[in-house]
């Protein structure tokens, strides 16, 4: 589960089921389909520009996994307080 495949259906019936649902390298992995795809994107880089944050906040913050356990899977920043947003 990822920011270009969010499966919210899924993520709704288990929600509904009271099961925890773990966001996996929402961001892509390195070697997976949507690796770059994410981390690249026009759009999220220029949103993240004009809000001063990086692209993988914007990513998570507008997305389902807001309420996730969220695995980073790590290699698409350079440490974790760069994914964490305080105004989260």
């Amino acid at each position: 589960m990822h920011v270009a495949w969010q499966q919210k259906k899924l993520v709704e019936f288990c929600k509904e089921k009271g099961i925890h649902v773990t966001a996996w390298a929402p961001l892509g992995a390195n070697g997976s389909l949507y690796a770059s795809a994410v981390m690249q994107s026009p759009v999220l880089n220029s949103i993240a520009t004009a809000k001063q944050k990086s692209v993988a906040q914007v990513a998570l913050r507008g997305s389902s996994f807001v309420e996730m356990f969220i695995n980073p899977d790590g290699g698409q920043y350079k440490t974790l307080e760069e994914f964490w947003d305080e105004e989260q």
